[in-house]
């Protein structure tokens, strides 16, 4: 099989994705940094970012957050933002990319560099400075 077809047949597995990366009155102290110096990508639910919650989440999907939410929150009704969460988790992978919208209309494109998802409870102290 020759590269170019390979190639071909490799973007079209790639997935495209609008991600918003803050989270609260002061989520963007955190996330732009993130993703600005260190290249990572971060989605701002930090009331669920353990390694447990990820690892539960990748086993039982949505309706594992829905439960967490429910559970933590003791809301009525779920937000739709839920969704940004479980594709956080679930179907992002290395080689798709990823659209972050900025302030004052600007944007990010990333690309997805490994599967890995870090939690606060994994990653690296120094990343938080």
């Amino acid at each position: 099989m020759s590269e170019e077809l390979t190639t071909n047949k490799q973007e079209l597995k790639r997935n495209y994705w609008l991600h918003r990366i803050t989270g609260g009155s002061n989520g963007a102290l955190l996330s732009y940094p993130l993703l600005k110096e260190k290249s990572i990508l971060s989605t701002g639910w930090s009331d669920f970012s353990t390694n447990q919650f990820v690892e539960e989440t990748k086993q039982k999907g949505i309706t594992h957050i829905e439960n967490c939410m429910k559970n933590k929150w003791n809301i009525p009704s779920l937000p739709k933002n839920r969704w940004s969460l479980y594709n956080f988790i679930c179907k992002f992978q290395k080689g798709d990319i990823v659209v972050v919208p900025m302030w004052g209309g600007r944007f990010s494109i990333c690309q997805i560099t490994n599967d890995e998802v870090l939690t606060n409870e994994s990653i690296p102290a120094e990343h938080y400075t």
